[in-house]
C-alpha cells in the first residue's frame, strides 16, 4: 500500500502532460483555424491552386508540380475531358516558329507528354487516359474533380483562399498563387475582374469568332483515306469536293477541314464553323448548335455521295457542344496586341512563345480564313495573363488579356496549352522566390533573366529572338513611312497580309477595291459616321478602273460625306485633313501622289487611316 501513492502521482502527472500537449496547446495555438466557416483541413495550404480541367489547366498543374511546389488542381468537371472531348477536338498540333531562319518547335515537355512529340492527333480515350496518368505521377499534385468554387477570400489585391465544395465536403484552401484556367473564368468572375466582350476593344462587341462543330462518321475505309492523303490528284479531288460543298445557310463556313482517324473504322471530321453567333446568349448558342448539327448531317451525306471512301459510311455522332473560341477578354497588366504579333515582338517577361496566324474571319462570310498576318514567332508576356488589380492570379486560356483579334492566334487549343505550361512554371517561380506574378513585369533585367532561366531549365521554349517583319522587297516593315497606318488597319481587321504578310504596297487597286477598304475602315474606326447612304455615295465615284490621285481623293471625300470639287479633289482632301493643323502631307506621301497614273497602295492605306481617324475624333457625326 505504501508504494501505490508514487505510482498514482506518476499517472496523474502523465495525464496532465497529455491534456496540456494534446488539448490545451492546440486550442491556444490554432490561430482561429477552427473558425473557418467551411471547415479548414490540415494540409489545405498549397503553393499553387489551379482551377479547371482544360488542357491549359492540366499543363499548368503538372508543370508547377514538377518543380517540387505543392499544387492543387480543382475542377467542377467529373474528369479531364473539358472542351477537347466535349467538342471532339482530337488534334492539337505543336507550335512551330521560325527563329534565325530555322524552324523551331515551341512546345515544352508537358505539352509533348500530353499530346505526343510528333503526331498531335489522338482519340478521346487516349487523352483521358494519358492526362489522368500524368496527373497521378506527380507526388506534389492533388487533383479534385466534381469540385466547385463557392467563395473567395481576398485582401489588399490578393486572393488568400478559396472555399470549395468537394465530393468529400466543404473545405477552404490557401495558396500563394491561383491560376484560373477555366473556360468561363470561374475565379475571375467572382473577383469581378474588368473585361471586354467579343470585339468590344475595336468597337464591335456583338461580333465573335465563329463557333466550331465536329462530328464522327463510321464505316470508313481508312486505307482509301490514306490513299487520298498520299496521292496528289486524289487529295486535290478531296479539296475540290469540299470547296464545292453547297451550304444550307450562308453563315456556315468550312475552314481548313481535316479528317482524323479514331477507333477502328471511325473518322472525325473537323472544320465546320458557324459565324455570327453570340456566345453570351443561350438561345443563340442553342440555335447555332442545331444549325451545326443539321449542316454536319448534310455534309456527311454529301461526302457519302461524292467521295468513294465514304460510300458505305454512316453518321456516328456529333459533338456534345459547340467549341466557343472566345467570349470575354479580361484586362491584364498589359495586353497582347495584333501589332505585337504582326511584328514578331519579344518580351523580357515572357512565359511562352507562339506562332499561329491572326484571323479576321468574324467579319466575313464564306470560307476565307481572312489571315491578317502570320508571325514568325512572338512572345506572350506574363503581364497579359495577370488580371488588373489581382497580384497573385494568373489567367491562361481564352480569358487572357489578348486583343480580340490577337486571341485568334494566342488562344487556340495549342496556344492555350503552351501558355498554360508557362503559367504553371511562372507560378512555381513566384512561390519559390516569394514574388507575386503581378510584380514580375517591373522586376529589373537581372531578375527577369533569372525568371526566364527558371522556365528554360524546366523545358519551356522561350528563346530570345529578333525577327523583324520584312516587306516583300526585303526592307524592314518598321522603316516603312506608312507603317503606323498599316498597324492600325491590321489591328482593326481591315487589311489582310495573308500567310506571307504581303500588303502589296507597291501595287495599285481599282476604285471599287479602295471603296470597300475605306468603307470597312470607317465601320471599324468611326462607326458613328457609317450611314445608310454611304454605299450610294461611294458607288457614284468608285469605278472599276485603277485609281489615280484625283479619283482616290474623290472616293475618300465621299467617305467623309464631302462633295468633291470638279477639279482639284486632291488639294481639297489635303486641305480638309490638315484643317486645325491636325495633319500634314509628308514628303513621302507627296512623292507617291503622282499628278498622273495609278496611285500605289501604301499611300492609299495612309489616307484611308487618316480620314477615318479624323472622323473618329470629330464630336458630331453627320
Amino acid at each position: 500500500m505504501k508504494h501505490r501513492k508514487p505510482v498514482q502521482s506518476v499517472v496523474v502527472v502523465t495525464l496532465l502532460v497529455v491534456v496540456v500537449l494534446f488539448g490545451i496547446v492546440p486550442i491556444v495555438t490554432r490561430d482561429g483555424k477552427d473558425l473557418e466557416p467551411f471547415g479548414y483541413k490540415r494540409g489545405d495550404s498549397y503553393g499553387v491552386v489551379v482551377l479547371g480541367s482544360e488542357p491549359e489547366a492540366i499543363a499548368a498543374a503538372i508543370a508547377a508540380a514538377r518543380t517540387g511546389v505543392k499544387v492543387l488542381l480543382a475542377s467542377a468537371e467529373p474528369d479531364t475531358g473539358s472542351y477537347l472531348t466535349d467538342c471532339l477536338i482530337n488534334a492539337v498540333p505543336h507550335q512551330t516558329g521560325m527563329v534565325g531562319g530555322k524552324p523551331l518547335t515551341l512546345t515544352g515537355p508537358v505539352f509533348s507528354d500530353l499530346f505526343g512529340t510528333s503526331d498531335s492527333t489522338y482519340t478521346a480515350s487516349d487523352w483521358m487516359n494519358e492526362s489522368r496518368r500524368l496527373l497521378s505521377l506527380e507526388p506534389d499534385l492533388l487533383a479534385l474533380f466534381d469540385t466547385t468554387v463557392t467563395g473567395v477570400r481576398t485582401a489588399r489585391g490578393r486572393v488568400e483562399s478559396l472555399e470549395l465544395y468537394t465530393p468529400e465536403g466543404k473545405r477552404t484552401v490557401h495558396a500563394d498563387v491561383f491560376i484560373d484556367a477555366t473556360e468561363d473564368g470561374v475565379l475571375l468572375e467572382q473577383l469581378d475582374a474588368v473585361h471586354t466582350v467579343g470585339s468590344g476593344d475595336i468597337g464591335s462587341s456583338e461580333l465573335f469568332e465563329p463557333v466550331a462543330f465536329g462530328f464522327r462518321m463510321q464505316g470508313i475505309s481508312w486505307e482509301d483515306i490514306k490513299t487520298i492523303a498520299k496521292v496528289k490528284e486524289l487529295s486535290a479531288q478531296f479539296a475540290d469536293t469540299l470547296f464545292l460543298y453547297p451550304r444550307t445557310i450562308d453563315s456556315v463556313k468550312l475552314v481548313s477541314p481535316s479528317l482524323i482517324r479514331q477507333e477502328e473504322d471511325t473518322l472525325l471530321v473537323n472544320g465546320l464553323q458557324i459565324g455570327f453567333v453570340d456566345p453570351g446568349s443561350r438561345e443563340a448558342v442553342a440555335a447555332a448548335y442545331q444549325t451545326a448539327l443539321r449542316e454536319a448531317m448534310h455534309l456527311a451525306a454529301y461526302l457519302q455521295t461524292e467521295l468513294v471512301p465514304f460510300a458505305k459510311s454512316d453518321w456516328d455522332a456529333g459533338a456534345a457542344r459547340l467549341y466557343i473560341p472566345e467570349f470575354r477578354h479580361y484586362k491584364g497588366r498589359e495586353t497582347l496586341t495584333v501589332a505585337d504579333i504582326l511584328e514578331n515582338r519579344d518580351r523580357k517577361d515572357k512565359v511562352a512563345v507562339l506562332s499561329d496566324p491572326v484571323s479576321a474571319s468574324r467579319f466575313v462570310r464564306g470560307d476565307d480564313p481572312a489571315i491578317l498576318c502570320d508571325p514568325a514567332v512572338y512572345a506572350v508576356p506574363i503581364g497579359a495573363i495577370v488580371p488588373v488589380a489581382w497580384d497573385n492570379v494568373l489567367m491562361p486560356g481564352r480569358n487572357a488579356s489578348y486583343a480580340s483579334l490577337a486571341s485568334t492566334s494566342a488562344a487556340t487549343p495549342s496556344a492555350r496549352t503552351v501558355v498554360g505550361e508557362g503559367a504553371g512554371l511562372a507560378a512555381a517561380w513566384c512561390v519559390i522566390d516569394g514574388t507575386d506574378p503581378g510584380l514580375v513585369p517591373a522586376l529589373p533585367d537581372e531578375r527577369l533573366a533569372e525568371f526566364r532561366a527558371f522556365l528554360t531549365r524546366a523545358g519551356q521554349v522561350i528563346p530570345d529572338f529578333s525577327e523583324p517583319l520584312l516587306l516583300a522587297d526585303g526592307s524592314p516593315f518598321a522603316d516603312a513611312w506608312m507603317a503606323d497606318d498599316i498597324r492600325t488597319l491590321v489591328t482593326y481587321g481591315v487589311l489582310k497580309g495573308g500567310k506571307k504578310n504581303n500588303f502589296h504596297l507597291d501595287e495599285g487597286c481599282s476604285g471599287q477595291v479602295l471603296a470597300i477598304l475605306a468603307k470597312n475602315a470607317l465601320l471599324r474606326l468611326a462607326p458613328a459616321w457609317y450611314g445608310l447612304d454611304l454605299d450610294n455615295r461611294l458607288n457614284q465615284v468608285a469605278k472599276a478602273e485603277p485609281v489615280t490621285a484625283e479619283s482616290a481623293a474623290q472616293i475618300l471625300l465621299a467617305l467623309a460625306g464631302i462633295e468633291a470639287d470638279r477639279e482639284g479633289a486632291s488639294a481639297q482632301l489635303f486641305a480638309w485633313l490638315g484643317k486645325d493643323a491636325a495633319w500634314s502631307a509628308s514628303p513621302q506621301l507627296l512623292a507617291e501622289w503622282p499628278a498622273q497614273g495609278t496611285v500605289r497602295n501604301g499611300a492609299l492605306y495612309h489616307l484611308v487611316a487618316a480620314v477615318c481617324q479624323k472622323l473618329a475624333a470629330s464630336d458630331v457625326a453627320h
